[in-house]
Parts: structure tokens; sequence; C-alpha cells
């Protein structure tokens, strides 16, 4: 629960930032996303969660790094603003 609200959290951080300070958040965010996608596997295969579940918050993460990932390529394509 901690990783996901870290998540939440640099995500909320990086849309008030602007430039470098904005793609630095947007990498903490990724990392706290690569940290719940092992926490989720663990929970799943200590049987914590059913298949069922383990699919559906799969594919919720991917939307989420899928979104991330195009975030962050389209900061890093942006002309260097002064």
């Amino acid at each position: 629960m901690d990783s996901a609200l870290d998540l939440q959290e640099a995500i909320c951080a990086a849309q008030s930032q602007r430039g470098q300070q904005l793609l630095t958040a947007l990498r903490l965010g990724d990392a706290c996303l690569a940290r719940l996608r092992v926490y989720l596997r663990l929970i799943h295969q200590w049987q914590w969660i059913n298949h069922g579940q383990y699919q559906h918050v799969s594919e919720m993460e991917a939307e989420i790094g899928r979104l991330l990932g195009g975030w962050m390529r389209q900061e890093q394509t942006k002309p260097s603003q002064k």
C-alpha cells in the first residue's frame, strides 16, 4: 500500500513541476512503479491475491506505466526552455 501511495505522491508532485524538475519527479514515479510491480508479483506468488485479482491489477499498473512512459518521452523531446 505504501508503494502505491508513493507512486501517487510522485505523480501529483510531477504535475506541479517544469523542466528538469519534472523529469526528476517522473523518474521517481517510474522507480515507485517498478517497486510496486515487484511487490504485486510477490503477493501473487504468496497467494495473498488470486489470479483474477492479479490480472486486474497488472493491467492497471501496465496502463499507468504506458501513461507515465509517454509523459516522460514527451518531456524529454521538448526543446529546452530558458
